[in-house]
């Protein structure tokens, strides 16, 4: 863009300054323009540019791994677990698991 000072049919200076886009520049340089010459527009085309509203997950959701009970049982011995306390824990699970749930 380049800064143009208008002159009057004299030739004297107005003190007003408009903006020339050139053609090298493209959309850029028409909205800088738009900018500097029609505000009001350029606000309007922003507002129509600009989402109102945004629907998407901020957080990346990992797919659930859902392990066998083999693999449970390995992981309990390996953490020291008795196979007393491993059926114990199995007994709970499924009397948990019987009640109505609230």
């Amino acid at each position: 863009m380049e800064k143009i000072e208008l002159v009057d049919a004299d030739g004297k200076p107005t003190g007003e300054v408009r903006w020339v886009e050139h053609p090298d520049q493209g959309f850029k340089g028409f909205l800088k323009w738009l900018v500097q010459n029609n505000s009001s527009a350029w606000v309007a085309l922003m507002r129509s540019l600009i989402p109102h509203q945004v629907n998407l997950r901020t957080e990346k959701v990992e797919p659930v791994k859902y392990r066998s009970a083999e693999e449970i049982d390995a992981d309990l011995r390996a953490a020291g677990f008795s196979d007393e306390k491993i059926a114990f824990l199995i007994k709970m699970l499924k009397f948990l698991y019987r009640q109505p749930h609230v």
